[in-house]
């Protein structure tokens, strides 16, 4: 599959994507065998009605010829599910986070033809406007400076301030005054000290159009809540989340480019440590 084991947190939830993902047809039934389980027994795993054995994770792993690291790494996501108490839960899961550390390595993943310099990265996100900028150029229809400036409500020397920038560094290209995807790609590292500037760059802009329009548009959803709740509850709700991710990257994948869209998701323990 695309999406690496050690991008997932729930064992769950990795293995719902190795079955909806897998080319052979009955491949629950044939994994429900292979375990020498009923298929019922798989669906309430996946429901969170029941938890795997470890004997039955390395059937798991044997069946869908999970690497050595990878079943280590799937034992771990397992034996932290089924911790009988906060503390194993916790020594689990820092093992698992130390393997995810050296599996990160995401820039030797990604084909970074030149890397940002720390002043082009410090310009990139001192805006929300560079990263809109930056995708609209993909979007028929919005890859010309004044119609950005049209649909984004920004004058349009700021845009042309933008588009100057971006095009400069190759991150867009300008053909014919028509804007489109440069050859340089854009990553940034979740250590990275533009992380929380990213994040905010997003909220404030969504805060301004609350404050200047207030409009709800019918395809729009925002939700906030501030919840009490046990922690067992809150890790389910927070997989959830994960799963609902995940999906949403599955219809991404063949998403034409149309019109942009901004996904704002958070979900944290208040608490001042």
């Amino acid at each position: 599959m695309e999406k690496s084991i050690f991008q997932f947190q729930s064992y769950r939830l990795y293995l719902r994507a190795l079955l909806e993902e897998s080319p052979r047809r009955g491949t629950r039934s044939k994994l429900a065998l292979h375990l020498n389980c009923q298929v019922s027994f798989l669906s309430q795993v996946l429901t969170e009605r029941a938890h795997l054995t470890l004997e039955h994770a390395l059937g798991v792993a044997d069946f869908f010829q999970l690497a050595r690291e990878e079943r280590k790494y799937f034992m771990l996501m397992i034996q932290r599910d089924r911790a009988g108490s906060q503390g194993l839960r916790e020594f689990f899961e820092t093992q698992m986070k130390e393997f995810v550390k050296k599996h990160e390595a995401v820039r030797e993943k990604i084909e970074v033809r030149e890397e940002l310099s720390e002043n082009d990265f410090a310009k990139y996100y001192s805006s929300w406007l560079y990263s809109a900028v930056h995708i609209a150029s993909a979007i028929p229809g919005m890859n010309d400076p004044r119609e950005m400036a049209t649909r984004l409500g920004v004058p349009l020397s700021s845009i042309n301030e933008a588009v100057e920038f971006l095009a400069r560094r190759q991150i867009i290209q300008k053909t014919n005054g028509r804007l489109s995807i440069g050859k340089k790609r854009v990553h940034l590292d979740s250590k990275s000290p533009f992380i929380v500037r990213h994040h905010s760059n997003w909220r404030q802009k969504v805060q301004s159009t609350y404050e200047q329009s207030g409009v709800r548009k019918n395809e729009h959803l925002h939700y906030t809540a501030v919840l009490g709740l046990s922690r067992e509850d809150a890790a389910q709700i927070k997989n959830i989340i994960l799963e609902s991710i995940q999906k949403s990257e599955r219809v991404l994948k063949s998403s034409k480019e149309e019109t942009p869209f901004v996904l704002l998701m958070d979900w944290f323990e208040l608490s001042a440590h």
